[in-house]
């Protein structure tokens, strides 16, 4: 089973994707802010991430220039998503 990391600071966004992802078999990790997306990709290890970019603290950007400044995550999978 593939695992994609939700990422965002909105529950109501990070729920709308956990509900149309899980019945297509994925299994769903969730975080709420950069700090915590970077620990799951450490702990849990997803094949993708989906992740927020404009988030209070650490925002997407600097969590992906974390993961893209470690050999470990240099090919992890990404898809950026930013609010209007």
């Amino acid at each position: 089973m593939h695992k994609i990391l939700v990422t965002d600071d909105l529950p109501l966004n990070v729920e709308y994707l956990v509900e149309k992802l899980g019945p297509m078999g994925f299994g769903l990790i969730t975080a709420t802010d950069g700090q915590e997306t970077l620990q799951q990709v450490w702990d849990r290890a997803p094949d993708l991430v989906l992740l927020n970019l404009s988030m209070p603290g650490m925002g997407g950007i600097e969590v992906l220039e974390t993961l893209r400044g470690d050999p470990r995550y240099q090919g992890l999978p990404h898809t950026p998503a930013h609010r209007q």
